[in-house]
């Protein structure tokens, strides 16, 4: 743990293990079985696949392994871990072994591995890393400046330079016509001055802001559904905010209200986000 850029590029090799372990996984006629959605998953999320269960195993593992944490407590999406369980942890790996497995089903490549370590005791992020279909990985240490490139490169982010949102790409996290249905209609009237609106899921969104592929991303969701790479944009210094422009808190997101649908925005700029957050919180 004294060794930041060693440990931060362990983290990273735990989540791009995972990347090549789905891409390999995919081609198996089994990958994509539909399987029973577990007890603690909200009626009407996504489906859940074999390759969910298989990949969310094999970070788990490699996080195990090659931190070489033996205090470390692995929480994924397709588990479920009690509240005193993960407390009583000094560290917690809050992971979503595959965001867009649907995506990845289809052949496109908007998924990605995600996983963040914290601290318990201090209550706060210590890393965080991802990896999307596209073969990109991107990593942050709460001690370190910036974001790095597999653990070492300095990431030099490519912020669009659109100043409010008309005109704009969004995109956010809807993956029912209930919640598109909700989501778009938070925008209100503003919803026809966007370029284009996409649903797409909140980790792979989030480097695609930070790639200057989108404008901006939004929605209501779940810690483990956006916190990770929210915590990655700041450090690469994106806006980030909740509805009403106040800053995350991704303890809170992650651990203490995880239950709980957690409003946030990811914007390329501080003006495109204020412009969105306007929008949504009269909407």
């Amino acid at each position: 743990m004294d060794d930041t850029p060693a440990y931060l590029r362990s983290l990273a090799l735990a989540v791009r293990q995972t990347q090549f372990f789905i891409m390999d996984r995919r081609r198996a006629p089994d990958a994509f079985t539909v399987l029973p959605a577990p007890a603690h998953k909200e009626v009407g999320a996504s489906s859940t696949f074999q390759i969910d269960l298989d990949a969310e195993a094999f970070l788990h593992r490699g996080l195990q392994t090659i931190l070489s944490d033996p205090e470390l407590l692995c929480i994924g999406e397709e588990q479920s871990v009690s509240d005193s369980a993960m407390y009583a942890a000094n560290r917690v790996a809050v992971t979503d072994a595959l965001d867009g497995s649907s995506f990845c089903h289809m052949g496109v490549n908007h998924w990605a591995v995600v996983a963040a370590i914290v601290d318990m005791r201090s209550r706060g992020i210590i890393a965080a890393a991802i990896a999307d279909g596209a073969g990109r990985l991107l990593e942050a240490h709460r001690d370190l400046p910036g974001v790095y490139i597999a653990g070492t490169n300095v990431f030099q982010p490519c912020f669009s330079g659109q100043k409010t949102m008309r005109g704009c790409t969004l995109a956010f996290n809807g993956s029912t016509p209930k919640r598109f249905a909700y989501l778009s209609g938070r925008l209100g009237e503003r919803f026809h001055e966007v370029g284009d609106l996409l649903a797409l899921g909140g980790h792979p969104a989030i480097v695609r802001v930070l790639h200057g592929e989108i404008d901006a991303c939004f929605s209501e969701s779940y810690g483990y559904d956006f916190a990770q790479a929210a915590f990655i944009a700041e450090k690469a210094g994106a806006y980030v905010r909740d509805w009403h422009g106040k800053p995350l808190d991704y303890f809170d997101a992650l651990c203490g209200r995880r239950h709980v649908r957690h409003p946030w925005i990811v914007a390329a700029n501080e003006a495109i986000g204020n412009d969105l957050g306007s929008a949504l919180h009269a909407g």
